[in-house]
């Protein structure tokens, strides 16, 4: 829904019948955020949590929180600069077990010139895959033309 100018908030839920082997496996999701234009300015933030109803073991995956934000701004009609981040953290069933929070930052660019677009990007993940210290970054240039 769109309350004021340039403001578009959302919610939504979702739940999902599943099995693993002959264990119950529910996973029940909601989700909720904004986003908000003003001119060239463009700024959203989203908040998420994915649960079991039923766990399948005791040391599995309870549930994952998530939080992302981004902001763009189109310089002009050509350029437009943007960055975004998303915290994901995996709690686990067993009560020995320390959650993972998954860090991922990226910065990207864009320029076009008619029917081309040349885009670069730069994103950092820590603690990839949900495994503490591991860590990775990636450099992206892409050339997109419309022909």
């Amino acid at each position: 829904m769109a309350p004021a100018e340039g403001l578009s908030v959302f919610a939504g839920y979702s739940s999902v019948d599943g099995e693993v082997g002959d264990k119950s496996e529910d996973t029940n999701s909601h989700a909720y955020g904004a986003t908000f234009a003003a001119g060239g300015l463009t700024v959203g933030a989203q908040a998420s949590r994915a649960y079991h109803v039923e766990k399948a073991s005791a040391t599995g995956t309870n549930y994952y929180d998530n939080v992302a934000y981004a902001v763009s701004f189109a310089v002009n009609d050509n350029l437009t600069l943007s960055y975004g981040s998303h915290d994901s953290e995996r709690t686990f069933g067993g009560a020995n077990t320390a959650a993972v929070e998954m860090e991922t930052a990226s910065m990207q660019i864009s320029y076009n010139m008619g029917g081309a677009t040349l885009a670069i990007a730069h994103t950092e993940v820590d603690n990839s895959t949900y495994s503490a210290g591991t860590s990775r970054d990636a450099n992206v240039i892409a050339l997109n033309l419309v022909f």
